[in-house]
């Protein structure tokens, strides 16, 4: 409760009169000082009190170069000192690295600068290095330190010594559209997406869809990855899924195409972590009517379902073994009880092979490297998992070297990549990376297994030896025991909502339904069947809303 305010008792008393002696007294003083002041004269001039000199301050300037395409540039830096000191000032400098590195874009300068009295401008000389790669302008920073005579100027804001890139692209990365108008019961949206230019090297650039009108949960599948376009390849095609609902949509949805971060690229003509380039996505609606819900119980398509399912799941169209083979799954499993079938057709596609060696070991992966949990980000999910799945059909020729191969790239860019390098610095060391993931992975590993990987990754601390370790542990039996109910529960909201389990329509935001279910299927020992889990999942409003009222 807020307390009453009360004026101060001293503003409530009244103050006492003063003598009058006093007053006189005062008065006297202030003439007396006055005549004082009078007194100090030199002929007809006063002489004023002198005054303190401000310190001088030293600061940087920012300046440019033209970085040069061989050998180096001076690019010269102006420090400064103001006012003018009468005194000699000195202090130290160095460069600092932005997004310039030293070694390679410019050569690391440190040292002292002196000022003489009344001197009030010295240079700073960095060498920078000239080359022909195509790049974004480049910064780095002088700094000020030890200032003996002066000040230093504080900035949060540090002025910059601008290297500006003076090479022709050689490259330009382009969508092929400004817009792409696609059927929505051909389930598919091409996307072609063309570089052009010197296409001797290998670049890349990373691409996402966006929601406009048109959802990811219900009108496509969301996609996110990265294209790459290795030496002499001109073209790459983006496949994005589009849903055949049942819903009447009138004159059709949209939604965007979105192209960032190019490698060894311009994008659309820029180049550098801004650059982006987008393009419209129109999804041409058959419907005019609303038409019945195809996972319903009443009004059930055997096709729709495991189709559905082969592009939640495996992200990738049905091949027509396993199309046919799971249909007949859905309506004679052995089962009177047909949702029984259909129970069992929806959790097989979790425990097949091609799900537990691609999405089960992406889990796994973010697990141990950043004990992620239920945590893990769709947006995260699936783009490592295409990377692993991408070509792999079980039961095909060859499928088992595709997708070791396609294992080794994804540990190897995984350990590579901005976030694992930021958790796992160069300066672990390897018991220390090793510690990091056991713990992660919640220390299950034997004292024997963790000293054969401390010895396996000192003997080899690099990407791929780093890669080896993280492997060894993502495929420890005991940490793929211990994970598999998480891992599960969490995949169900991935592959049926299209969701993360803590995103609207969740009533509380937060984690109360993975919650429940994780805490129901261990009380059954992990028997989705009697604990119903699966059966709750697609027989849900939520769930049938994404493909009819």
């Amino acid at each position: 409760m807020p307390r009453t305010s009360q004026t101060p008792r001293a503003a409530r008393t009244t103050p006492k009169a003063r003598p009058r002696g006093r007053l006189k007294s005062l008065a006297a003083l202030a003439s007396l000082c006055a005549l004082l002041s009078l007194a100090v004269v030199s002929g007809n001039r006063s002489v004023a009190p002198a005054r303190a000199q401000a310190q001088p301050v030293l600061s940087v300037k920012s300046a440019s170069v033209q970085e040069g395409d061989s050998g180096q540039t001076n690019a010269l830096v102006t420090v400064e000192l103001l006012p003018a000191s009468s005194q000699t000032v000195t202090v130290n400098f160095k460069t600092n690295e932005m997004t310039a590195l030293s070694g390679v874009d410019y050569q690391h300068v440190a040292g002292s600068l002196s000022f003489s009295p009344g001197a009030t401008e010295r240079t700073v000389v960095v060498p920078i290095n000239g080359d022909t790669t195509d790049e974004e302008n480049e910064h780095l920073w002088v700094s000020l330190s030890n200032a003996v005579g002066a000040g230093i100027s504080v900035s949060s804001n540090p002025p910059l010594l601008t290297i500006l890139d003076d090479d022709a692209t050689p490259r330009n990365v382009t969508l092929s559209q400004l817009s792409y108008t696609f059927d929505e019961p051909s389930g598919l949206a091409s996307i072609t997406v063309n570089r052009t230019g010197d296409l001797s090297v290998t670049s890349s650039v990373e691409y996402e869809t966006r929601n406009s009108a048109a959802n990811d949960r219900t009108d496509y599948l969301a996609a996110y990855g990265t294209l790459v376009f290795t030496p002499g390849e001109g073209n790459k095609t983006i496949n994005i899924f589009l849903t055949d609902d049942r819903y009447d949509e009138g004159q059709g949805e949209t939604f965007t195409i979105l192209l960032t971060r190019p490698t060894n690229t311009a994008l659309n003509g820029f180049i550098g972590p801004d650059a982006s380039a987008d393009a419209t996505v129109i999804i041409r609606d058959d419907e005019t009517a609303h038409g019945t819900n195809p996972v319903r119980a009443a009004t059930f398509n055997p096709e729709f379902f495991v189709r559905q399912h082969y592009r939640d799941f495996f992200n990738r169209e049905a091949d027509a073994a396993g199309l046919a083979f799971w249909m007949g799954q859905t309506t004679n499993c052995g089962n009177a009880d047909l949702q029984v079938c259909r129970d069992n057709v929806s959790a097989a596609f979790f425990v097949s092979t091609e799900f537990q060696q691609t999405g089960f070991v992406v889990y796994l992966a973010h697990e141990a490297a950043y004990n992620t949990g239920e945590r893990l980000q769709i947006r995260n999910f699936l783009p490592d998992q295409q990377r692993i799945s991408s070509g792999v059909i079980v039961g095909e020729a060859g499928w088992e070297a595709k997708l070791a191969a396609n294992k080794q790239t994804f540990f190897e860019s995984f350990v590579a990549g901005e976030q694992f390098r930021f958790f796992f610095p160069d300066t672990l060391t390897p018991a220390e990376v090793v510690d990091r993931l056991n713990t992660n992975a919640g220390g299950v590993l034997s004292a024997s297994e963790r000293e054969a990987l401390v010895a396996e990754l000192s003997a080899n601390n690099t990407v791929q030896g780093r890669a080896a370790v993280l492997r060894r542990v993502v495929e420890d039996s005991d940490f793929v025991a211990r994970e598999r109910s998480r891992a599960f529960v969490l995949t169900q909201y991935f592959g049926y909502m299209r969701r993360n389990p803590n995103d609207a329509p969740e009533w509380t935001l937060d984690f109360q339904g993975y919650d429940f279910w994780l805490g129901k299927l261990n009380d059954h020992g992990g028997n989705y069947i009697t604990a119903q889990m699966v059966q709750a999942f697609i027989t849900s409003g939520e769930y049938e809303a994404r493909f009819a009222p």
